[in-house]
């Protein structure tokens, strides 16, 4: 029996769904390098939410939200704020709920009312200026 409706075979239908799944793999292979670089070369922006408050003579700062930050402080005039004459720092904070309280009238303070003061985060080492705000004397 001669059988001419298979004659031809089915290779040339093999042949196209392989090239069609060599394409789809192709395309997602290099989808999945590009994003991955893209990704990995896209800065991250700080993820906080700090209430900042001055009561007096102080400088209250609160911390409500942290996504990403790893420190939060206080500074002024590109200075850390500090509490003694021994010129140590404030510890500075990072987690919800923390209070970061600068005194101006502390023994040493460098907190000068009437002034600039800048929120500082740290993030994977690098130091970013949040926001700034003005002290009332």
């Amino acid at each position: 029996m001669n059988n001419t409706r298979g004659s031809r075979g089915l290779s040339p239908v093999i042949g196209v769904i392989l090239l069609v799944a060599l394409t789809v793999a192709l395309v997602g292979l290099f989808t999945g390098v590009l994003f991955d670089t893209v990704e990995s070369s896209v800065s991250t922006s700080p993820d906080v939410s700090v209430e900042l408050i001055q009561n007096d003579k102080k400088v209250e700062m609160t911390v409500f939200h942290n996504g990403n930050v790893d420190e939060i402080y206080l500074s002024q005039n590109g200075e850390e704020l500090q509490d003694n004459e021994k010129g140590t720092t404030y510890d500075r904070v990072s987690d919800v709920g923390d209070v970061y309280i600068a005194d101006s009238e502390a023994e040493g303070s460098n907190l000068e009312l009437g002034e600039s003061v800048q929120v500082i985060v740290v993030m994977e080492g690098s130091k970013v200026m949040l926001t700034s705000f003005e002290t009332i004397e």
